[in-house]
């Protein structure tokens, strides 16, 4: 009995640092989520455990530049990933965002412009790099029907080499754009993305997720609870065996 006690007591001890660490870590996350957008923070988006936040394939990243024609950008851009599924659209649908899900099965690939503080003359595109051989069914974008969005005028795959959105309205200080969708099968990796107002643009380009060639299935680690509970099992299992 002894031993069993030891046992039992050394899980709990476990599972009770695994849950603290999982809240710093939210606490974490939320801290430096701030000043981010809803895309940024969905808890929809995809967890393989190799994403940007704690594993998962959501974020945001700042364009910050200016030319030496006095050209400048200050914004962000928020990111995520929806596994296939029905998830891209619950996301739309939970914000109140007039969009449809383009994906039509795939997994979404989403960026939105925002939090726009310099912008001169303005942002007049987007792009997002992929490979030749990388796979990309749709390249296109998602009004949300919030006031004071800009959509793009063109979309388009640049050669195999990007993804690319321009705006012929160009996103000014304190806009934002039309979440600019890539659609593709394939699991997420890290790529290049290129912001520019007039000539001005990141150096070195900020890293987002991308599609990529790989059609390996799309594997998603337990969530914070779900480790707990099967902790938990586990703990009850030990306590019930010591009874015996």
């Amino acid at each position: 009995m002894t031993t069993c006690n030891r046992i039992s007591s050394l899980l709990l001890a476990q599972l009770l640092r695994k849950q603290l660490v999982v809240a710093a870590a939210l606490l974490v996350t939320a801290a430096g989520s701030a000043f981010a957008g809803t895309l940024a923070t969905t808890s929809l988006a995809y967890n393989d455990g190799a994403g940007p936040d704690g594993g998962i394939w959501r974020g945001s990243v700042t364009v910050s530049a200016t030319s030496f024609t006095n050209d400048e950008v200050d914004a962000v851009v928020d990111f995520a990933v929806f596994p296939p599924g029905p998830r891209f659209q619950q996301y739309l649908d939970d914000n109140g965002y007039a969009g449809v899900d383009p994906s039509n099965g795939d997994a979404v690939y989403a960026y939105q412009i925002s939090s726009v503080s310099a912008a001169v003359p303005g942002i007049g595109s987007l792009s997002v790099g992929i490979d030749a051989s990388d796979i990309v069914s749709l390249i296109t974008s998602v009004a949300t029907g919030v006031a004071g969005e800009v959509s793009p005028t063109a979309d388009s795959n640049q050669g195999g080499t990007s993804a690319f959105w321009s705006f012929g309205n160009p996103v000014g200080v304190g806009g934002l754009s039309s979440i600019l969708v890539i659609t593709s099968p394939t699991v997420p990796a890290y790529d290049t993305l290129q912001l520019t107002s007039g000539i001005a643009g990141p150096n070195p380009s900020p890293l987002v997720p991308s599609p990529t060639d790989s059609l390996e299935p799309f594997r998603e680690v337990p969530e914070p609870v779900s480790i707990g509970l099967l902790m938990s099992v586990a703990l009850c299992g030990v306590s019930l065996r010591c009874k015996r």
